[in-house]
């Protein structure tokens, strides 16, 4: 996702595919973008038999929820690194052997390169699946576009970009947007207690009502912290696709063939670590015995499961042809719509399916998380220039685009040479 996001930008995506039809797909993007936060969201919230008791200290109950973060990560991995059989087998997102000779085939130590972003992508989505452990699913997209802020103070820092007024007032509007998105997450909660605008007491009618308001910000933090590490990501994927060469579809196959390795240590790691009764041990310690003893015991598991690495799959393909065939301002506004397909779902899964564990109601607080979403949108679209902003002189963003184009010829000037060495 993130490294599709960068080749737009820069403008270097792969040839547009004659035989594909980009609106097709772009329905698909959106469609499997949405299932994919929910498939996780249902899956942390089905219970069955396994061979851990649900409480240290209680022997007698076995039929526990599958609150595990680290597993659907192995799930997201796997999905990915089908993506380089993909690329070599299919030739989808493969450039031209004799106009990128570099990115058609990259050469051993670009794939060895891909270890550090394969681990920063396995650490940031860990961080955010157990911050959705404790929040809904629409907060959690939503306080997922706090990458911005991130990502600006990382450029400047690191890659010596300059950041213009709009930028500036972009990363404001997203920090108010988080701000609301977060206080109405936490604030729902708290009327959920409270008996709630139903005038009741059943705390089983939120998403995520059984997560107290202290569970619920520190998965606010968590997925926060998950952005500062997506961030840094998006730093070293940069120089691998520009300084390097390596396509966008290749670096995510190879970035899932990293994180299965990374998993057979993992796994046994975190088998062996010590259980607890506290919610913040999904940080340390998850049975993968018992999770896949807990996946045999009930065919609705396995099929959320399965449905999810279904959809995980399904959007990688999806985005690499949106990114061939759509622009940019076409792919945010789908990223946009993604967020607004999550809520809208949650909020159909409570009231005409019923699924008031999974699902999401409607409170006051609601209204606040809307306002936050509209703001959260304006700071995304602001901040690549796809809205101009009304005070900002126009000259600002010709600099800006002026800029931009330089560092994409000198890109371009390195690859050529890279390529004729």
């Amino acid at each position: 996702e993130l490294v599709r996001d960068k080749a737009i930008n820069r403008g270097d995506a792969p040839a547009k595919s004659e035989g594909s039809s980009p609106v097709f797909w772009a329905a698909i993007m959106l469609l499997s973008g949405t299932c994919t936060t929910l498939f996780a969201k249902v899956q942390f919230d089905i219970s069955s038999n396994g061979l851990d008791s649900c409480n240290v200290a209680d022997d007698d109950e076995y039929n526990c929820k599958f609150k595990k973060p680290w597993f659907s990560v192995l799930e997201m991995k796997a999905a990915m690194a089908l993506c380089a059989i993909f690329f070599y087998g299919l030739g989808w997102g493969r450039p031209d052997a004799e106009s990128d000779p570099r990115g058609y085939s990259p050469t051993p130590e670009a794939l060895r390169q891909v270890w550090l972003p394969a681990l920063l992508d396995l650490l940031n989505t860990v961080l955010g699946n157990i911050g959705l452990v404790w929040v809904s699913s629409s907060i959690y997209q939503m306080t997922r576009g706090s990458v911005v802020i991130f990502s600006a103070i990382l450029s400047v820092q690191w890659l010596g970009k300059t950041l213009r007024s709009f930028h500036y007032w972009s990363i404001a509007f997203v920090v108010i947007a988080v701000v609301l998105v977060g206080t109405a997450g936490t604030q729902q909660d708290s009327d959920t207690d409270d008996g709630g605008d139903d005038g009741g007491d059943d705390k089983g009618d939120d998403g995520d009502s059984e997560s107290s308001t202290s569970e619920i910000i520190i998965g606010l933090l968590f997925i926060l912290a998950a952005q500062l590490v997506t961030a840094i990501q998006i730093i070293t994927e940069e120089k691998l696709m520009t300084r390097v060469g390596m396509a966008p579809v290749c670096l995510v196959g190879m970035e899932g063939l990293w994180g299965m390795l990374y998993f057979i240590p993992l796994s046994i790691i975190l088998t062996l670590t010590p259980a607890s009764d506290s919610s913040i041990s999904t940080v340390w310690h998850e049975d993968f015995i018992d999770s896949f003893v807990q996946l045999g015991n009930s065919p609705q598991l396995a099929g959320i499961a399965f449905g999810y690495f279904i959809t995980i799959l399904a959007y990688n393909i999806s985005a690499n042809f949106v990114t061939q065939n759509l622009s940019a301002v076409v792919r945010s506004i789908l990223e946009a719509c993604r967020t607004l397909g999550v809520w809208a779902a949650s909020l159909a899964l409570y009231y005409i399916f019923n699924s008031k564990s999974v699902g999401e109601a409607w409170t006051a607080w609601s209204w606040l998380e809307l306002g936050g979403f509209a703001v959260l949108l304006l700071g995304t679209v602001a901040y690549k220039g796809l809205v101009k902003l009304p005070w900002v002189g126009e000259e600002v963003y010709e600099a800006a685009r002026e800029a931009e184009e330089a560092e994409a010829e000198v890109n371009d000037q390195y690859n050529l040479l890279e390529s004729e060495a």
